[in-house]
């Protein structure tokens, strides 16, 4: 015990060399300890795993690449769904106008077949005046029947080369 007694004395006598030796040692244990040691970030992934830098940097371009992956199909996506919308669009278009040219034919119709109704109620009913009216309606006819079967065979022809492409 006499030992112990004659070091406790030495370090009370050397107090602040001591306490900044021991200081020193620990700062220099610490140092060591943070060089020795890689720095380490948690994944950006959510999985909590602790990567270096390497690790982080090849994992972010990863994701990157992955993100830009997901946008290229979010624009193939938008594409298509944009054609999709022009082609409904086109079809309305084209209803309308074929309303349209219908209800044009339908009033030429009952305005010819009105005025042979109106000569004959009055009497006057020539039939070589109707002559004029029977070939109007006749040309009308087969504007109307030359007309649908043009919009016919240009759907087929749509359709094949929607196919093809």
């Amino acid at each position: 015990m006499d030992w112990l007694h004659s070091v406790l004395k030495w370090v009370d006598h050397y107090r602040w060399t001591v306490i900044s030796l021991v200081v020193g040692l620990g700062l220099f244990g610490v140092v060591l300890g943070l060089q020795g040691c890689a720095s380490t970030v948690r994944a950006p992934d959510g999985s909590g795993d602790m990567l270096n830098r390497s690790e982080f940097r090849m994992m972010v371009a990863s994701m990157e690449t992955d993100l830009t992956k997901t946008r290229i199909h979010l624009d193939a996506a938008l594409a298509e769904y944009n054609a999709d919308v022009s082609a409904h669009n086109a079809t309305i278009e084209a209803g309308v106008e074929q309303l349209d040219r219908q209800d044009a034919i339908r009033a030429d119709v009952l305005e010819t077949v009105g005025a042979v109704a109106v000569t004959a109620a009055e009497g006057t009913l020539n039939p070589i005046s109707l002559i004029p009216s029977g070939i109007g309606l006749v040309g009308l006819l087969l504007g109307i029947g030359a007309s649908t079967d043009s919009r016919r065979k240009d759907k087929v022809i749509t359709t094949i080369k929607n196919g093809i492409t």
